[in-house]
């Protein structure tokens, strides 16, 4: 097999990026707006978290091509944020990856690959510039090239590789599966990276099979997989009438209600009641439509909609939870998959608290005081039944 990406050494670093040795300011400004952006979304690091900001790789050097991303790491003390840092690295890799989807990261046409690492994790790159300091923390020098082509384990690694994708092109149906590859290959360059520096065996067999067209590919392939996956959820819920449903119910004998949106009753409150334990002993009291209540006109209307929207950002946030449950325990991690549960429940309470809230400004308070006279009869009647049967 032909190796299309050739080891390229220049005299000078990247003049699209750098004038001399020094970073452009446009880029600097580029690269702080992404990073500032990523930062404020995320939940699971805080500006005061991160220590530093630093450009590896490739484009930090003078071996790029026109093909070499721009790595940008940023610099966390792990242990400052959770006693379990491993923890903090998947949830870093989900948002990352989350993030990766929602903005087009490229600056002058070349791409920009952000990534969480922790202060005491050793980059190997032959050169590392702090974008905070606006100076080198390593000036890279001139390596001779290493001529893979003539490599044989490198060759019969990269014909394994090119005949897996193009068999997972042409058969995969669900895009999670290509998702997997696309996570495999570039945990195979930043662990080769790490340990080998960035002209090291796996690194170098990334940039080949993405010159090779083969992860643009599977990107690609991935997004049409997703276009059909989304557009056949919309058609599914296309067919069925969405209705609001009030769920009152009981959790560990406190009342709370929540407002779901389905096609049936019983759905609804299967959404409700699968977001808890058996340990948060969920009883359902009642469900009802609701298509006519919500924030209405009134003083306190606006207030309502911001705690509304505030309780469906919390649901969405244990979502998100849960997904990392599933993850950790695909991972085999269970102590990593308690620690997220408690924090689940953490959010569950955040979510019974602001409904709590909500009830003292709600236009529809009358509605939820009707519940809680409900709950308390049903309290007071199974009370009664237990002490009868004593």
């Amino acid at each position: 097999m032909q190796i299309t990406e050739s080891f390229e050494l220049h005299d000078t670093l990247n003049p699209k990026i750098w004038d001399g040795n020094i970073l452009k300011s446009d880029v600097e400004e580029a690269l702080i707006k992404i990073v500032s952006e990523y930062i404020s979304t995320s939940e699971v690091i805080t500006e005061n978290d991160v220590i530093d900001v630093n450009l590896v790789g490739s484009n930090a050097s003078y071996n790029y091509t026109e093909e070499s991303d721009l790595d940008v790491h940023i610099v966390v003390n792990m242990e400052n944020i959770s006693c379990d840092p491993e923890l903090v690295q998947i949830a870093c890799n989900s948002e990352k990856s989350s993030f990766n989807k929602n903005y087009d990261l490229s600056i002058k046409g070349i791409q920009v690959e952000l990534y969480v690492e922790d202060v005491k994790a050793s980059t190997e790159s032959n050169g590392i510039y702090s974008l905070f300091k606006k100076e080198w923390i390593k000036f890279p020098t001139k390596i001779e090239n290493i001529d893979y082509s003539k490599d044989q384990n490198f060759i019969n690694e990269l014909t394994e590789y090119k005949n897996r994708i193009e068999n997972i092109l042409s058969t995969s149906s669900r895009a999670i599966d290509i998702q997997d590859e696309i996570n495999n290959l570039y945990n195979m360059r930043r662990e080769s990276i790490m340990t080998e520096g960035e002209y090291g065996f796996g690194n170098q067999l990334f940039k080949e099979i993405r010159s090779l067209g083969l992860l643009d590919s599977l990107k690609n392939k991935k997004y049409e997989l997703s276009s059909k996956e989304l557009s056949l959820e919309s058609k599914k819920l296309g067919e069925h009438i969405m209705k609001k449903y009030r769920i009152n119910y009981l959790l560990k004998e406190d009342y709370h209600y929540s407002i779901i949106d389905s096609d049936n009753p019983d759905t609804a409150v299967n959404d409700v009641v699968n977001y808890f334990t058996p340990e948060d002993n969920c009883k359902i009291l009642s469900v009802e439509e609701c298509n006519n209540q919500g924030p209405q006109e009134g003083p306190d209307a606006g207030l309502s909609n911001l705690l509304i929207t505030s309780i469906n950002d919390e649901w969405t946030t244990i979502s998100s939870y849960n997904d990392l449950v599933i993850s950790a325990r695909a991972e085999g991690r269970e102590d990593i998959a308690k620690i997220i549960e408690d924090i689940t429940n953490e959010e569950v309470n955040h979510v019974g608290m602001l409904q709590t809230a909500l009830k003292l400004v709600s236009p529809n308070v009358s509605n939820v005081q009707d519940g809680e006279q409900e709950a308390t009869e049903i309290i007071n009647q199974e009370n009664t039944q237990e002490a009868s049967s004593i």
